[in-house]
């Protein structure tokens, strides 16, 4: 995104102001909010945003479980390699969230 943000800001703020705007008809809470993000990145394969997206729903009081739970519910979607991957990576984040904590 950094790329996008100098080369072409006002695609950047366009991108910026869709999410804001999506952001604000959700009717859920944040965390939740998070977890479905989560999902999203998980089944998609867009590693770099699973990231994001865990350490925001870790930030919003996702526990573990909830985390790992939410990225299991892709197995049917798209199968068990990039779900895998996905739980590797949250595993590995959570990891570093509980390093920092402890």
């Amino acid at each position: 995104m950094k790329n996008i943000i100098e080369k072409a800001p006002k695609v950047a703020n366009a991108f910026w102001n869709l999410t804001k705007e999506i952001t604000e008809v959700y009717e859920g809470d944040l965390k939740n909010k998070e977890l479905v993000l989560v999902g999203m990145f998980a089944v998609s394969g867009m590693f770099s945003g699973l990231e994001t997206h865990i350490q925001r729903a870790v930030k919003e009081g996702a526990s573990e479980d909830e985390i790992v739970s939410t990225i299991l519910l892709g197995i049917p979607v798209v199968g068990i390699c990039r779900i895998n991957q996905a739980i590797n990576i949250a595993m590995n984040i959570i990891k570093g969230e509980n390093d920092e904590n402890n």
